[in-house]
Parts: structure tokens; C-alpha cells; sequence
């Protein structure tokens, strides 16, 4: 992760995208304390009205299960569009989805609820931190 001296502007950029507001705001609060620039999404429509805007982040966390429009539907739309299709994303369910059927879908990695946070911070950094 980047270090406190580190402009916001070379932070790492993530999307989180869920319904549950206490889960948007505990990741969020976690991933601004390692020097992470973050966005949220409380449902597909805002992610998808984040996502056009620039600049893209370097990761979306994002929930399957919300209303209106699932994480399914907001992923569908990013791998469509050019402009996002080269996002990394992260899914995060409490569903049965398993990694092997994430990954069949072109998805990098599924975190499940409760959500193991120090497996969350590698992932950020995995994805997000040049090597």
C-alpha cells in the first residue's frame, strides 16, 4: 500500500459497490486508513453512473445481490463497454456463487460475507499497487 507521504492522486482507486450502507461505510473506513482512494456505489445505478465518470478506478468491489440491478448486471455492462471492460473486479457475496463460476464469468476473485477483511487488503493491493 502506499505510504502516508503518497499524493491521493497515486493512491489506489477503489469502487465499492453494495446496498448495505454499514458495509459500504466499514470498507470504505478500512480501506481509507491504508491510503486507498475510495468511491461507493449504494446500488447498480450509482456504479454504473461512477463508472462513466472519470477517472476509472483501479478496482470494483462489487455486490451481487442488491435490488433493482445486481452486481451480475452491473458487471455485464462493464465487460460491454470498452472503456471499463479492463476494470478488475471483485465480487463480493454472501450468495453460493464460487470462484470457479465467478472466474468462468471473467471475474478476477469472490470475497464472501463476512467479508475477511485482511484477505480484502491483499486483493487491493494484488490489483491495485504496480509491481
Amino acid at each position: 500500500m502506499p505510504s502516508p507521504g503518497d499524493t491521493e492522486r497515486d493512491a489506489p482507486h477503489v469502487l465499492i459497490v453494495d446496498d448495505d450502507t454499514d458495509i459500504l461505510d466499514a470498507l470504505a473506513e478500512l480501506l481509507a486508513a491504508h491510503a486507498v482512494r475510495v468511491e461507493t456505489a449504494p446500488s447498480g445505478f450509482a456504479a454504473l453512473e461512477t463508472l462513466q465518470r472519470n477517472p476509472l478506478p483501479s478496482l470494483v468491489l462489487l455486490d451481487i445481490r442488491m435490488p433493482g440491478m445486481s452486481g451480475w448486471d452491473v458487471y455485464a455492462w462493464m465487460q460491454r463497454d470498452p472503456t471499463t471492460a479492463g476494470v478488475p473486479v471483485v465480487i463480493i457475496s454472501g450468495e453460493g456463487q464460487t470462484p470457479s463460476e465467478a472466474r468462468a464469468r471473467g471475474v478476477k476473485e469472490v470475497l464472501r460475507k463476512p467479508i475477511d477483511l485482511d484477505a480484502m487488503l491483499r486483493l487491493v493491493e494484488r490489483y491495485c499497487v504496480p509491481t
